[in-house]
């Protein structure tokens, strides 16, 4: 059993304190909730149970319902619960996969971006060899490209390093025998 107490401000700017014994703390949440959107201003509330005080943030309390979000949340979970475990581990070894696979995809689109940015960056390269005759100008340019180029390619060599991580995880998850 819960103890909650409650120092508010009616709408007739009274000071009240109250008490009452609840079962369930969902109870104590709703009956907040109820008293602020009543319009009292709540100033301090807390609960006692089994001797221990535990305070309560009453600013959290805005007259909204809490109960029925929460039983709506009891009732999914409980509905999911209640399903066989074969089912329950069919659907997370169906979201692993998918996740996977998903990550996989990712690493493959940034390897294939950097691609194009290497690719572009070689043309320019070849470019300003072709056109820049040398000079100081020409030497920083082709510098300052190869130094982006050579970064770039640092980038692929991580990208394809976490793609083949998580080609290993996907093996690993199909040998362990999960149905996928």
């Amino acid at each position: 059993m819960l103890t909650l107490y409650i120092k508010s401000i009616d709408s007739q700017k009274q000071l009240r304190t109250f008490e009452c014994q609840l079962y369930q703390l969902e109870t104590v949440l709703d009956t907040l909730n109820l008293i602020a959107a009543a319009g009292s201003i709540l100033l301090e509330t807390y609960i006692v149970e089994d001797g221990h005080r535990t305070n309560l943030a009453h600013q959290a309390f805005d007259g909204q319902d809490v109960l029925r979000p929460i039983w709506v949340l009891q009732t999914q979970w409980e509905a999911l619960l209640s399903q066989p475990r074969e089912v329950i581990l069919a659907q997370i070894d169906q979201f692993l996969l998918e996740m996977v696979l998903q990550r996989i995809d990712q690493y493959e689109t940034v390897m294939a971006n950097y691609d194009c940015s290497i690719t572009k960056l070689e043309q320019l390269m070849l470019k300003t060899q072709q056109r820049l005759r040398a000079s100081g100008q020409r030497a920083y340019l082709l510098s300052h490209y190869q130094t982006i180029l050579t970064r770039q390619h640092r980038y692929v060599d991580q990208a394809q390093a976490g793609r083949d991580e998580w080609l290993e995880k996907l093996t690993r998850l199909k040998q362990a025998g999960q149905r996928l």
